[in-house]
């Protein structure tokens, strides 16, 4: 039963010290996770994404998150962010990429 316990323990680790980043390229949207050492890349083609947002929901143990639409449904991208969100975190990606923007 200990094993488990470290290997949750390993992987909060993971995710606590990991540094996250989106970059979005004419091709493809790309969420990048690295962190001892270790690396995970998500890539979604550019052409399947809509409405690219910070969803604001919040309860007493989840904090935001970013969302766009894609192949119908919902689909979480980030992990979640932190408390302090800033306003504008995805307006850079909406000057150079405004079909991503909410309401495109």
């Amino acid at each position: 039963m200990g094993i488990p316990y470290i290997l949750m323990g390993a992987v909060w680790c993971w995710q606590a010290l990991a540094h996250r980043r989106i970059s979005v390229s004419p091709e493809e949207l790309k969420y990048e996770v690295t962190g001892l050492g270790l690396r995970r890349i998500r890539r979604y083609a550019l052409g399947e994404i809509k409405n690219l947002r910070v969803d604001p929901r919040r309860n007493f143990v989840r904090q935001p998150r970013i969302v766009f639409d894609r192949n119908g449904g919902r689909k979480f991208v980030s992990d979640e962010l932190g408390p302090r969100l800033p306003a504008n975190l995805l307006d850079p990606i909406y000057e150079r990429f405004p079909q991503l923007a909410p309401g495109a």
